[in-house]
Parts: C-alpha cells; structure tokens; sequence
C-alpha cells in the first residue's frame, strides 16, 4: 500500500488507523447484521404464532366432529 507517509511514525499512525477503521466497519456491520436477523425473528415469531393458532382451531372443530358423531365418548 502506498502513502504519502514518509516517517516510521507517521507510517505507524497511518497504519493503527486503517486498522480502526477496518474495525469500526465491521462493527457497524455486525450491528446492521443483528438488526436484521432481530426483525426477521420477529416477523417469523409472528407466523408461527399465526400458524399455531389456526392450527389450533383446525384441531378444535376436528375434536367438535368427532365427539359430535361419537356421543358416548363423552363422560
């Protein structure tokens, strides 16, 4: 990598603050990452809440059928 740098120093100085900014970067990047992955979760969270619930209901009216059919299996 070029500079314009010419002292040890300055070369130093440049380097330590490519590095932070590398690091900096894939922080606000693992911070974007998680922000999406935190939104996804919510929005599936909310199928499966959905889903269990008409998976729910299904099964009611199914158990309704059957014990309307089989009176005596009530007790």
């Amino acid at each position: 990598m070029k500079t314009k740098y010419i002292s040890p120093t300055e070369i130093a100085a440049f380097k330590a603050g490519l590095t932070q900014g590398r690091i900096e970067g894939m922080i606000s990047y693992q911070k974007h990452l998680l922000s999406q992955i935190q939104k996804e979760n919510e929005q599936l969270n909310k199928q499966l809440q959905e889903q269990k619930g008409e998976y729910i209901t299904k099964l009611k009216e199914d158990f309704d059928r059957v014990m309307e059919r089989h009176p005596e299996l009530e007790k």
